[in-house]
């Protein structure tokens, strides 16, 4: 089996960049199949397709976007693989899908994506605060979000307490008397 897995890794690795929307929509169903948590034994052979499946979040096709981010979700749940997006800057993509609250199907699929990946024991702090920050400008517009505030209010929560000493006077600010996270505290 663990041959038969890295042949079709292997093969993967040219289908997911493929030009063909079908081709790619195929084979990042396939990655998301072979990324389930349960199954650890596929990390290996799996989490090199990280940086491609990362890319696909932002295709250009519903289809693939969707299954990418299904893909990106499942890798993340092995700690290797949220180490690997963090310290190999792969959560871009998934920053920009979820920077747009609109209608997007996957925020509550790459929220916690992110949040795994910011929990994951790393020695890129810059990289880690970098992010954080991002994340941190973010979260005022999905809290005003109608569709996603109480999800972006879970992931505040959890978020807050990775907070390092110099983000900590805008998490207060959230949490005050006229803070958006005030509201979801009562």
């Amino acid at each position: 089996l663990r041959i038969a897995i890295q042949e079709l890794c292997s093969v993967l690795e040219e289908t997911l960049e493929h030009a063909d929307v079908g081709l790619r929509a195929v084979s990042s169903g396939v990655l998301w199949n072979l990324s389930m948590p349960w199954d650890s034994s596929r990390e290996l052979e799996v989490l090199p397709l990280a940086p491609a499946a990362s890319r696909l979040v932002a295709d250009s096709d519903r289809i693939v976007r969707h299954r990418a981010a299904m893909a990106v979700c499942q890798m993340s749940h092995w700690s290797a693989g949220a180490k690997k997006f963090l310290e190999e800057d792969l959560l871009e993509p998934l920053l920009q899908r979820v920077t747009k609250v609109d209608g997007e199907e996957d925020f509550e699929i790459l929220v916690p994506c992110l949040l795994r990946c910011l929990e994951a024991p790393s020695e890129e702090n810059d990289k880690v605060d970098r992010l954080h920050n991002e994340v941190l400008s973010r979260m005022p517009c999905w809290l005003r979000s109608e569709r996603w505030s109480s999800q972006a209010c879970h992931f505040a929560l959890s978020l807050s307490k990775l907070a390092s000493p110099n983000q900590l006077e805008n998490w207060i600010a959230l949490y005050e008397q006229d803070g958006l996270l005030r509201s979801f505290l009562k």
